[in-house]
């Protein structure tokens, strides 16, 4: 959406509809039936999920502006290039934010395992998702590349499974199967 605001991107009433459809499809993905399915941890408080979903919803939103940004500013640049300029600002700005909150003392106590989990996440998040982050927008629009980047928990729900040991609900089954069709009609 904000793509067709800010860039003028025009966005056709399949897309529309595929978009409608992932929406609905990740909706049903992220609903808890019953229990919240809170991995190892168990159950997880109504209060934790609203501020999750509110996170989430939040994300969604940083990350439709970004993709316009990324749009207009890599234009013209490599994604490996434009994504080893986002990469260190990110770590620079989140680093000064923990530090002012007190929070970097935390840094010094993560054990082995943790810091290599985290270095494999950012390797995989930052480094390879980020750069085809920006290559699927150059190559496909903000908005083709966000409603498909949105699909990510179809990813993270057999990983859950398997890890955390999660149980996939009916509402996660057919969520599955929106969203699936959702990328269908985008693409």
């Amino acid at each position: 959406m904000c793509s067709a605001l800010l860039l003028g991107e025009r966005i056709s009433v399949l897309m529309m509809s595929g978009m409608l459809l992932v929406f609905v499809g990740i909706y049903l993905v992220a609903r808890s039936e019953g229990s919240t399915g809170g991995g190892a941890s168990g159950d997880v408080s109504s209060r934790h999920i609203t501020r999750g979903v509110l996170m989430a919803l939040g994300t969604a939103a940083s990350y439709g502006i970004e993709g316009v940004l990324v749009s207009l500013g890599a234009q013209d640049v490599s994604a490996l290039v434009a994504n080893s300029v986002r990469v260190p600002v990110v770590a620079v700005v989140a680093s000064l934010i923990a530090w002012r909150r007190g929070k970097w003392a935390q840094a010094c106590r993560l054990d082995r395992r943790t810091v290599g989990l985290l270095v494999l996440a950012g390797v995989l998040g930052w480094g390879l998702a980020g750069s085809l982050w920006v290559a699927a927008i150059q190559y496909a629009g903000p908005s083709k590349a966000a409603i498909i980047g949105s699909t990510a928990p179809l990813f993270g729900i057999p990983l859950s499974m398997l890890f955390l040991r999660e149980k996939p609900t009916r509402y996660t089954l057919a969520g599955t199967v929106l969203t699936v069709a959702g990328i269908v009609l985008v693409v």
